[in-house]
Order: structure tokens, then sequence, then C-alpha cells
């Protein structure tokens, strides 16, 4: 039986038993068969905090509805605009091209492009752009047609012998439309390379949230500029 239940049960029995003179009834020590009306205040705090989180708990939940519903309006007019960048044109673009539309991602994320395409001599480094805070990023791109692919380990190793020694990176990132092997997935993350695949590309490219924020490094930078 819930607090309520025995709250309201408590108190229908002390109507019966006290009529409407429930104080006086309360004062006669000759009436023994009366409930504890401590229980009762008790139980009806119970219920008052019970009803008081109820109401907290729709407050919340109508708020958090109207907080995803700003977020998907904004989210769809986003798409809709000149700034997104679908996946489906991702994948049908050459490997140049796919390099100039992650430089123009950069600049949309409102960095400073310093290379926007590779070539024979570009030792690894495709895209290089310097964020605002004045962090170098190389990116170092691989497309695959139709999104079909995976990106292999040796491409990653090539990347972490070039990236820092050669571009001074601070950040270094393998992107590509398609996907990341296991072994690659696991030379990045003991080299501190962050892996761009179709997934967090379409959540940069197409669903316009920040680079940073994608690869979870905007709380890092907001972590070093508290403690710094």
């Amino acid at each position: 039986m819930s607090g309520v239940e025995k709250a309201q049960n408590v108190w229908l029995q002390l109507s019966e038993q006290t009529g409407r003179d429930l104080t006086e009834r309360y004062r006669d020590a000759a009436s023994p068969a009366l409930p504890d009306l401590g229980a009762v205040g008790a139980l009806r705090r119970q219920l008052v905090q019970a009803e008081l989180d109820v109401r907290n708990a729709i407050d919340k939940h109508r708020d958090e509805i109207h907080s995803l519903a700003l977020r998907e309006q904004a989210l769809d007019r986003f798409i809709a605009s000149e700034d997104s960048v679908a996946l489906e044109d991702i994948h049908d673009m050459t490997p140049f091209v796919f390099e100039q539309t992650v430089a123009t991602l950069m600049r949309r994320d409102g960095h400073h492009v310093i290379r926007d395409g590779g070539g024979a001599r570009d030792l690894g480094a495709d895209v290089i752009a310097i964020t605002p805070d004045r962090l170098r990023v190389v990116f170092q791109c691989k497309h695959r047609q139709a999104g079909v692919g995976k990106v292999g380990s040796p491409d990653i190793q090539t990347l972490n012998g070039t990236a820092r020694p050669e571009h001074n990176a601070d950040i270094v990132i393998a992107v590509t439309n398609g996907t990341f092997t296991k072994p690659a997935n696991e030379f990045a993350r003991s080299h501190d390379i962050h892996l761009l695949d179709q997934a967090r590309l379409k959540r940069w490219a197409t669903w316009g949230e920040s680079l940073l924020s994608v690869l979870d490094l905007a709380q890092d930078k907001q972590h070093d500029t508290e403690t710094g």
C-alpha cells in the first residue's frame, strides 16, 4: 500500500471515529481506538512531498521536450541551408573535392585554413588549419567511393610519422567518408590521433555540429582554460 493510500485510510478512520470534532477526541485519553495522529502527519507530509516531486518532474519533462523541439527545428533549418553538406553528396565527390570540402567545413567553424588540398609532396597533410586559440590542426583525408571501404592502420601510421614532426600539429585528424579498421582505431588511440569516420562526418558536415564538439575536444579546451 502506498503512502498516499495509507494517509487516506487513516484519515477516513479518524473521521468515522471522531465525527467533526477531532481535536477534542484526540485530547480524551479514554479513546484508545484513535489512530496515531503523528503517523497521519508524517503520511500527509509524504503526500505533499510526493505531489511536489511529481509536479517538478512534469515541469522538467515539459522543459526538456520544449528544448528538444527547438533543437530539432534548428537542425531542420540548418540541413535546409547551404552550409549543410549531405553525406550522399560527399560520397559522390572526387578525393580532391573531398579535401576542399573539409577545408570549407573548417572555415565554416571559424578556423583559418592555410592548406586546402594535398598533393605528391604534402607529407601526409591534406588540410591544415589554425583554430582561434592558435592550435594547428592537420588532416589526412581518405575518400571512399560511395562511402564503402575502410581505412587501415598503415595510413594512420604514416600520418603519425609526419603530422607532428613535419607539420607541428597540435591536433591530428584522419577523416573519411567510410570507416576505420579495428587496428587503425587501436593505433590512433595509442598515439593521440582523432578519427573522423562516416558517422562523425555526418554530424559535422550535414548537421552542423562543430568539429571540436564532434571529437569531444570542446570540453577539453574548456577544462584547459579553467585550469590554465
